[in-house]
Order: structure tokens, then C-alpha cells, then sequence
């Protein structure tokens, strides 16, 4: 237990392999023509590959829970929105000057001040330019809907004595997921607020709270046979490689499948970390820490080179492949570096000169 990293090395991978699906899955419906070759003649199901949401989802919670759990309040939301708002509203107005400037690259944008407005607050609608379905004006951004729900909702618990958070948090959740199956289909708002995803937090929340109790704490765990299962890398690579196979064959697609997988990606790669047996990968960290850029910013690059491979007449699904993968992480990188780092430091400079503050009165 000596070795584990400070930072959870296992989770920062799976972000960035979690934030390639979503591209890849992306990638799958740019040009119909290529999606035999991106699902390699049917070997993989890449329509399952939507689940990098869901892992998203289960490490949401579970960094929540782990980081966070004994943080203020305020402190806790004013980090989550200095850490999401920024850059999500900066690429809103970009779709909207693209829509209103360059329609190519935002075909199906269905602008309005209204659709603007819910977008930037994170309320959600339902877009006309998509069939109707809960997309905000940034489409990617779907899921930020939930995760700044969770953050409310996690950061309300916050009030309460240390010992009833967990089971309020699980409680809050499941009641919503129950009055989801009582409400069916009553409005964007009710529908995204009483999903059944968001019962992915409640999971990733449950191995936050094992973790910190039981594979970051082993002497919690009494029978040593029980602590070396758990900790096992063999255990941990199997459950990982499983949860892999489960989500990507050509058998997978379903919401269980995606749920069980998810569940089992993210608990092996906990166990992983905690075994500290994860090895280091700089780059595959730096696409961790750049993997919400990613997720956000690669459907722009998809678009436009889209539009490259039709003036350049390339008509390889691996020339479009390549250039479209190469450029999202190149893209996520520098905006990681020029504009999210620099920005959620800026922002959150005050808060650590108060934490230095209240250390050096203590």
C-alpha cells in the first residue's frame, strides 16, 4: 500500500480511454460509408461505445465522494462550477457563432436566445435540431446536465453531520430513479432529473466510500485473505478486461450491459489503484487530465475534418480516422493547457491562499 499514488493514476487513464469512446462513437456516425470499418465488420458494437458516458458517470461519484465528502459547501460548489462552467460556456458560444457564421460546421444547431439561456444554466430541453432529444446547444454537454445536479445535490448534503451523508446521498438518489418509474415521460427536466444514470453516481459514491474504508484503510479489513483477493491484480485486470468485453462485443448495446460494464471497469480500476500496482503513463495521465477538453471539444475537429477529407476527396475511413483522433487529443492538450488549467487556477486562487491562511492559524 506504500507505493499507491497520491493522484489515483488508474482513474486518470480511464477518463482519457472513457473520453476516446465517446470520439470514437462520434466518429461511427460522421460518415455513414466508414461504420463497417469502425466497428471492424461488426467484431465490436461501437454504438455501446456511448458507455464512456456512464464510466464518466460511476468516476464522477466515486472521485466525489472520495475527494470531497468532508468539504464546505460553498468551497465544494464554487470548485465544481470553476472546474466546468469556463470552458463549457466558452464552447457554447462557439457553437453559436459557428451556427450563425459557418452553418457547415453546425448543421443541426437550432439556435435561440432561449436554447442559450437553459444551455448555459443547465437546464434541460428538448432540441428540435435533434429530433427533440435533451441536447443542449453544445451536444456533448447532454451529460453535464446530470453532473451538475449531482453536484447540487452532493453539495446540499453537505450540511448534514458527517455521518448521515452517504445515506442521504444514496437515499436522494434512488428516490429520484423511483419517481422516475411513477412520472414516465413527463418533460425534458422531470425526465433527465429522475434517470435512472443517475443511480451510476450512487455507484461510484458506494466504491468511494470502500475505498476509503476498506482498500485505502487495509487494516480495516480483518481477513487477510479477503484484503489480498480484493487487492489482487490479476482480480482487478480481470474485472477490468471483463467489463471491456461485456461493452464492446457485438452482443452489447443494452442499458443493463452498459450499467454492468461501467460498474465493473471502474470498481477494477479502483482496486488497481489501491493495490498500487498501476503503472505510470505520462502521456495516457496528461490525456486523463485533458479528457473533459476532449470530451467537449472533439466534435468541432470531427466536423471539420469532415469537411477536409470532402474538399481533399480522401475517402479513407483511416485517413478520416487518423486526423480525427490526432486532432481532438491535440486540440484537448492545448485547450487544456492555454485555457482550462490556467483559468480553474485563477479561479480557485482564493481558496488556496484561505486554506494557507487557515493552516498557518491552527
Amino acid at each position: 500500500m506504500t507505493a499507491r499514488k497520491e493522484k489515483l493514476l488508474g482513474v486518470q487513464y480511464l477518463r482519457a480511454i472513457a473520453a476516446l469512446m465517446v470520439v470514437w462513437f462520434h466518429l461511427y456516425g460522421e460518415i455513414p460509408a466508414y461504420e463497417p470499418f469502425f466497428s471492424v465488420h461488426g467484431w465490436i458494437s461501437v454504438p455501446a461505445f456511448r458507455g464512456g458516458v456512464d464510466i464518466f458517470f460511476v468516476i464522477s461519484g466515486f472521485v466525489m465522494y472520495v475527494s470531497s465528502i468532508d468539504s464546505e459547501p460553498l468551497r465544494f460548489l464554487w470548485r465544481r462550477i470553476a472546474r466546468i462552467v469556463p470552458l463549457y460556456w466558452s464552447m457554447t458560444l462557439v457553437v453559436v457563432l459557428l451556427s450563425l457564421a459557418a452553418h457547415s460546421l453546425a448543421k443541426r444547431t437550432e439556435f435561440s436566445w432561449e436554447y442559450l439561456a437553459k444551455s448555459l444554466v443547465f437546464i434541460p430541453y428538448a432540441n428540435p435540431g435533434h429530433a427533440g432529444k435533451v441536447f443542449p446547444l453544445l451536444v456533448p454537454g447532454w451529460s453535464l446536465n446530470y453532473e451538475m445536479f449531482f453536484y447540487a445535490v452532493f453539495a446540499a448534503t453537505l450540511l448534514l453531520e458527517h455521518r448521515w451523508r452517504l445515506r442521504t446521498l444514496l437515499t436522494i438518489l434512488c428516490a429520484l430513479v423511483a419517481l422516475g418509474v411513477v412520472l414516465p415521460g413527463s418533460g425534458a427536466i422531470v425526465v433527465t432529473y429522475t434517470s435512472p444514470l443517475l443511480m451510476l453516481f450512487g455507484i461510484g459514491i458506494v466504491l468511494g466510500h470502500f475505498y476509503k474504508r476498506c482498500l485505502a484503510d487495509t487494516p480495516y479489513i480483518r481477513n487477510r485473505w479477503i484484503a489480498g483477493f480484493m487487492l489482487s491484480p490479476f482480480v482487478s485486470v480481470s474485472m477490468i478486461l471483463g467489463g471491456f468485453v461485456l461493452l464492446c462485443g457485438p452482443w452489447s448495446g443494452g442499458a443493463v450491459d452498459l450499467f454492468v460494464s461501467a460498474v465493473l471497469i471502474v470498481a477494477g480500476v479502483v482496486a488497481l489503484d489501491a493495490s498500487g500496482m498501476t503503472p505510470h503513463w505520462a502521456f495516457l495521465a496528461l490525456l486523463g487530465d485533458a479528457s473533459y477538453s476532449l470530451y467537449l471539444g472533439h466534435t468541432f475537429v470531427l466536423s471539420t475534418t469532415r469537411i477536409l477529407c470532402e474538399h481533399l476527396r480522401l475517402d479513407s475511413a483511416v485517413e478520416f480516422a487518423a486526423l480525427s483522433i490526432a486532432g481532438s487529443i491535440a486540440l484537448a492538450i492545448l485547450t487544456y493547457r492555454v485555457i482550462e488549467r490556467p483559468t480553474l487556477r485563477l479561479l480557485t486562487q482564493p481558496l488556496r491562499i484561505t486554506k494557507i491562511q487557515e493552516a498557518a492559524t491552527s
